[in-house]
């Protein structure tokens, strides 16, 4: 394989619980069993812990559509193209994120809270009777006891969820979740802790909480640059880019998974070019500089990097 390109990978669906469907529609890859995956895992260095499947959850890079390496195996070979001699140093052949497409079900797992920051990004929402979905967000109130508000979620927002927050995705969402590698997403509170509702008159509160500072990092007429900032979570860093033209994304300090989140288009890399659409997802190596995009008539993509706090 050649490591110094744009690195895409075969289908990675993982079993958690079942989804609508969200998931094929919205990948489109060909890979719809009719099983209504719950998860895909992007980019992911992590085994989902199936003793009758070892390799489930690990991506494996497609080859022009044919099976190639997994992705665990290209590090041990190319991880300082792959990731970069810095990200080796503390993390080894590894990403150190999880990052994961999650199509909620008809009937949602119950409330998870995660024991590091968690970033949510809602990427798409099938409307019921009019009505947006919603999704359960608690905090502490002391004695062991949460409160919780039910949010309505649109597409396109984000929200980073400070460890120990428990949350609860409602259905009708495709959403994208980013977490440190090494930080539990548990599906049930801790024993002794409950939930009790408040009234959504404090919704905005928790917004004001939960939502990230939005900065601006490049606004022209070719496209937008924004990055979610959040105030828990300097392990990973997300950026927004809405392409109307041509724009070049250097690369930054770290490998980049990205996600195309709308529209169709083209990209181009040295020795390189091919076509991107909604639903594809890659590794952009931390050896490959830069990457030109160009819109058809529109591309949203979002990039997640790791970030190396001192």
């Amino acid at each position: 394989m050649n490591p110094v390109q744009p690195i895409f990978f075969l289908p990675n669906r993982v079993q958690k619980y079942t989804g609508q469907g969200l998931l094929d529609r919205f990948l489109d890859d060909g890979y719809g069993t009719g099983e209504n995956f719950g998860q895909e895992w992007l980019v992911s260095t992590t085994p989902a812990g199936d003793p009758a499947s070892p390799e489930t959850g690990l991506s494996r890079i497609s080859e022009d559509g044919r099976p190639g390496p997994l992705l665990t195996e290209a590090a041990e070979t190319f991880g300082e193209i792959l990731f970069g001699t810095h990200h080796l140093e503390r993390f080894g052949p590894d990403t150190g994120l999880n990052c994961r497409l999650i199509d909620c079900a008809r009937n949602p797992p119950g409330m998870c809270c995660s024991s590091g920051p968690t970033c949510i990004n809602v990427i798409g929402v099938v409307e019921k009777y009019g009505l947006f979905p919603r999704m359960l967000i608690g905090r502490d109130t002391g004695g062991g006891n949460r409160e919780a508000v039910n949010l309505e979620v649109q597409a396109g927002r984000t929200l980073h969820i400070p460890p120990g927050t428990p949350y609860r995705l409602g259905e009708g969402m495709l959403v994208l979740q980013v977490s440190a590698k090494g930080d539990r997403i548990e599906h049930d509170l801790p024993p002794g802790e409950t939930v009790t509702f408040e009234s959504e008159t404090d919704t905005t509160r928790i917004l004001k909480d939960l939502r990230p500072r939005e900065v601006t990092l490049l606004h022209n007429n070719m496209g937008v640059i924004t990055e979610s900032v959040s105030n828990t979570s300097s392990q990973f860093k997300i950026q927004r880019t809405e392409i109307a033209g041509t724009m070049e994304l250097k690369q930054e300090n770290a490998f980049s998974i990205i996600l195309c989140a709308a529209g169709t288009g083209g990209m181009a890399w040295a020795g390189g070019f091919r076509d991107v659409k909604s639903g594809d997802y890659f590794l952009q190596p931390y050896a490959l500089g830069w990457i030109s995009f160009t819109a058809d008539e529109h591309l949203c993509l979002i990039k997640i990097q790791p970030s190396y706090p001192n």
